[in-house]
């Protein structure tokens, strides 16, 4: 006889994170992938229909801020559209799946102090309007369905393209290109690796957690601190840069406490995040 697994309904599935969490558990769960057009109503209603999910893990969208930018309407209809294809469409069915949807700390303004989920949000970039605009859907729907809402803050991964900060950075770096470090000492982030927002993903679905949560480490870093370690690491040279302490630093880092409670803790820091990215991003160079 088999063993059951839960079935997980997930969109977005050739992502970073979709990618990687279907690697990390594949073995526990059977998962159904939405291989479609999200825009298209009458593809995901026929892809619910047909599957009737357990869990349904909602990732896809367009994500990067210039991309985001330079075309809005595709934008806003991935990602808020799309997602309110999805929502209906269990609606219509009459399921009631625990539902985790993947937001951003771009909901969120920059902030002097460690932004809890009761901070008040004010998107700073069109992306975070998007996905305020539809988390504010999903709550319209919170009886209806088993909503779990994920802010994730800052991440890399050796598959993000160079629009990414960290890829960016690396490319100019190996191009022998100038980097601002004036500018990127007047910004701090909050990350996470891909592995940890995987693994705080499955924790909510355990927990088939319902509500409101950040995913982030909770831990500051300098963009320029980033830069500085990757021009050490690459090339064993020590950039002396100052940060100017009477210069507004741009701050977005996340409080983690709601998510730690259910048991969550990070096991990566930002330079065992790095010290990953150049080693895959280095060896995948050698070999092309």
């Amino acid at each position: 006889m088999k063993n059951y697994k839960p079935k997980i309904a997930i969109t977005g599935y050739r992502g970073v994170i979709g990618s990687e969490f279907v690697k990390l558990y594949k073995k526990n769960f059977e998962f159904i992938f939405f291989k479609e057009d999200i825009r298209k109503k009458n593809l995901v209603k026929k892809w619910i229909k047909k599957n009737k999910p357990n869990f349904v893990i909602h990732l896809a969208a367009k994500v990067e801020v210039k991309d985001v930018n330079a075309n809005k309407r595709l934008a806003n209809e991935i990602n808020y559209i799309g997602t309110k294809n999805l929502v209906d469409a269990i609606k219509f069915y009459k399921l009631k799946p625990w539902f985790f949807f993947a937001s951003s700390s771009h909901v969120y303004n920059f902030s002097k102090h460690k932004i809890t989920e009761k901070s008040k949000t004010n998107p700073i970039t069109y992306y975070g309007s998007l996905k305020l605009k539809t988390e504010n859907y999903l709550f319209k729907n919170k009886n209806k369905l088993n909503i779990c809402i994920g802010r994730i803050f800052s991440f890399t991964h050796p598959k993000q393209n160079e629009k990414y900060f960290v890829p960016s950075i690396f490319s100019k770096l190996i191009k022998n290109k100038e980097l601002d470090l004036k500018n990127l000492n007047k910004e701090c982030r909050d990350f996470l690796s891909v592995d940890d927002i995987c693994k705080a993903i499955k924790l909510l679905l355990d927990n088939k957690y319902k509500g409101t949560l950040n995913i982030c480490s909770s831990k500051s870093i300098n963009l320029g601190k980033i830069a500085r370690y990757l021009i050490f690491k690459l090339f064993r040279k020590k950039i002396n840069s100052k940060i100017n302490n009477n210069v507004k630093i741009n701050k977005l880092i996340g409080s983690n406490r709601k998510l730690k409670i259910i048991g969550f803790n990070p096991t990566k820091n930002i330079y065992q995040i790095l010290d990953n990215f150049i080693k895959e991003k280095t060896n995948y160079l050698k070999n092309i």
